[in-house]
């Protein structure tokens, strides 16, 4: 696509023949990861803070946490992050790193939060 791009005529076989004499490897696509199965039939989930994330709604530190799961594609495989973050400060209050995405993965994170809110107390 960028040798057509800047002008030049050449077709795919001729492209693989050269890149195969040279050595080279075209990049392959990335693994795709499936992380849920929806079921069409269930409801939705409930809204318990009705989209007030905004710090000004949220008022103060420590009244809303924000979870989240993200999945990090390294060279051995994934990598599921936990996260927690207040939603007032937008800090990163706990996280959790594994290797397998079980449900307790989010949950890991609570102990290096409530800690750090206990120790004020």
């Amino acid at each position: 696509a960028d040798l057509r791009a800047s002008g030049m005529r050449c077709g795919r076989r001729r492209v693989a023949r050269l890149m195969r004499a040279a050595g080279l490897r075209g990049c392959g696509r990335r693994r795709s990861l499936r992380t849920t199965t929806p079921d069409r039939a269930a409801p939705p989930a409930p809204d318990r803070v009705e989209r007030a994330f905004a710090p000004a709604q949220v008022g103060a530190p420590d009244r809303l946490w924000l979870a989240d799961i993200s999945y990090v594609a390294t060279g051995e495989g994934w990598l599921y992050l936990a996260v927690v973050l207040d939603a007032f400060s937008r800090r990163v209050v706990g996280w959790a790193m594994d290797d397998l995405c079980w449900p307790k993965t989010p949950s890991a994170s609570m102990p290096r939060v409530c800690p750090r809110l206990w120790s004020h107390a």
